[in-house]
Order: structure tokens, then sequence, then C-alpha cells
């Protein structure tokens, strides 16, 4: 409260300075300064700033002073027609919490005179002098961004790579396949029945008599080897 009400006695002080001396000029503000902070005591909530905004508001209207400025133009001793004379027409001064604002005929733009956006909070504000000399914490040099690398994913293996991968490469690919040694297939024993034992013996004499016919036998002595002479001539057996 007591920051906007000084800043809307220095805004009055402003319009007014030029048709008043400098002593009464800052007797009107202290008294003014007053009778605004009596005024507005059970009239300032800053959880509703615009209530009540028309019982805190200071105006020149309809050729009327406004009775706060009359009440403190008495008390400092300055004439009220001055202080009337010297300010806009349809002028109106609205004093709210966190805001003071004008505005000045009926139509007229508002103009704001103060604002506090922090709505009271407390804000601490850096003394860049005091902040250590870092580049991270110089608010001048900002860090270059990274440059982004694309990634490559591979696709995963398709079944005929992983059945070739699986398989085992034959030993002649490797070089230790030369001291290797393949074990040969040991032939299995099987065991014949009666039946097929028979069978086998009777395939036996069979081949026995085909070699014993083809293979041609001599009892009383050689034979002659057939050649282009004689290959038309009987054999002649030796004696």
């Amino acid at each position: 409260m007591h920051m906007e009400i000084a800043q809307a006695v220095d805004f009055l002080g402003r319009l007014l300075q030029s048709k008043f001396e400098q002593n009464d000029l800052l007797s009107f503000k202290h008294e003014l300064t007053k009778v605004l902070k009596a005024r507005f005591a059970d009239h300032w909530d800053p959880q509703q700033p615009t209530r009540g905004n028309g019982f805190r508001s200071i105006s020149n209207l309809n050729s009327q002073l406004d009775p706060v400025l009359l009440q403190a133009a008495v008390k400092s001793s300055v004439s009220p027609s001055l202080i009337y004379m010297n300010l806009p027409r349809d002028f109106v001064l609205w004093i709210d919490p966190f805001s003071v604002s004008y505005r000045v005929g009926d139509h007229g733009n508002i103009m704001t005179l103060f604002e506090d956006r922090s709505r009271g909070r407390i804000t601490f504000k850096l003394d860049p002098n005091s902040m250590p000399k870092s580049p991270a914490m110089s608010p001048h040099i900002i860090p270059p961004p990274r440059a982004s690398s694309a990634v490559r994913i591979s696709p995963p293996p398709s079944p005929h790579q992983l059945q070739r991968h699986a398989t085992p490469p034959p030993l002649a690919a490797s070089p230790l396949s030369k001291h290797v040694k393949i074990a040969k297939p040991q032939p299995t024993n099987t065991t014949l029945t009666p039946v097929q034992s028979q069978q086998e013996q009777v395939a036996n004499k069979n081949k026995e008599k085909d070699t014993s016919s083809s293979t041609p036998t001599s009892t009383t002595g050689t034979t002659t080897p057939t050649t282009p002479d004689n290959k038309d001539q009987p054999l002649i057996m030796a004696n």
C-alpha cells in the first residue's frame, strides 16, 4: 500500500509543480499521503485487488474537487481552487493493490503508472559482479548445440543366414584339417536269421561254381597261348 500511495502522490505533484511553491507543494504531498493511508486502512485487500477501487479512486469530475484533495489542501494551507484549476478535466486516478493507473476524459485510454508484477512476492536481483566468472555461468556466452549423429540400426538376420552360420564349415577349409584324421565308419555286426544264413551259403556256392567254370584247368600239361598266326588252329595238347 505504501508503494502505491507514494506513486500516486508523486504523479499529482508533477501535475501541480509548475503552479505551486516548492514548500507548499511538499506540504500538500505530505498531508495527502497521511489522508490516503488513513482512508485505505480498512479498504485494502491484496487477495482481491479490484475490490473497492471506486472508493480508492481520486477524481476531478463535474467541476467538483475530490474530497480527499480538498482535505489535504485545507491541512496544508493550499488554495483548493488552485488545485482544481491545474488538474485535467474529467480526471480519474485509481490506486489499487499492485497497480496505479489514470484516465483523462470519458473515452480516454487507461494509462498505467505503476504495476508490481511480483504481486508482493520477495524477489532477489543478482549482482552480475558477484557472480562467478566462468563460461558456464555467464549470461552472454551460449554454448553451441551438440551435433546430433544418426544411429544406424542393422536389420535382424534372415533365417537362411542363421542356418548358414549354424552349419559348421568343412574341415578342408580349415588349416587344421590337414592334421585331423576322419575316422572311418565301423561295420556293424548284424545277426542273420537261419533263412538268411542258408541263402548266403547258397549264394557263396554259386559264386564258387561260376569262378571254377570260368577258369580253364589242365591235368596233363600247359595250354599253348593263342597268337595271331594260330588263332584259327585247334589247340594241341602236349603229351
